[in-house]
C-alpha cells in the first residue's frame, strides 16, 4: 500500500495485478473455458428481414476458428455439464495457486481473480491467511 500524497489523513491507495494463471482459464477463447466448443456462441445469431428483434443465438462454439455458417447447434445440457467441469477444474486452480503462493508468502496469499457476471464485470480477490 502505497500513499504518495505524503499527507497522512489521505487512505492510502492498493494496487493489484492480475493473476494470469487464472485470468487465461476466465478470458482466453484460445486457452480457456470461453472458447469450449458447447458454451454458445455469442457472434452468431438469427435475425429475420424486417422484423424488430435483436436475434436469436441458436449456434454453440462448436470448433476453434470455424467460419461462423459451419457452427453447429446448442445444446444447453451439454454447456451445463462443461459449467460444473469447468467450476470445479477453476476451483481447484484457485486452491493451488494460493498453495504456491502461502510457500512464497507463509503468513499471507492472495490473488485477483478476473471473473465477469455480463456487460458490468466483476473482479474478486480471493486471500487466504495462515
Amino acid at each position: 500500500m502505497v500513499n504518495s500524497s505524503g499527507d497522512p489523513d489521505q487512505a492510502p491507495l492498493a494496487a493489484y495485478g492480475r493473476d494470469a494463471e487464472t485470468g487465461v482459464q476466465v478470458w482466453s477463447g484460445e486457452h480457456g473455458y470461453p472458447g469450449d466448443e458447447w458454451y454458445l456462441e455469442f457472434h452468431k445469431k438469427l435475425v429475420e428481414e424486417k422484423a424488430r428483434s435483436l436475434g436469436l443465438r441458436y449456434w454453440r462454439i462448436s470448433q476453434d476458428k470455424a467460419d461462423i455458417g459451419s457452427k453447429r447447434l446448442y445444446e444447453p445440457h451439454r454447456a451445463a455439464a462443461r459449467v460444473k467441469e469447468h467450476a470445479s477444474h477453476f476451483s481447484e486452480l484457485v486452491k493451488n495457486v494460493l498453495a504456491a503462493q502461502m510457500i512464497q508468502h507463509p503468513s499471507f496469499a492472495q490473488s485477483m481473480i478476473p471473473s465477469c457476471t455480463g456487460i458490468g464485470g466483476l473482479k474478486a480477490q480471493v486471500s487466504c491467511m495462515k
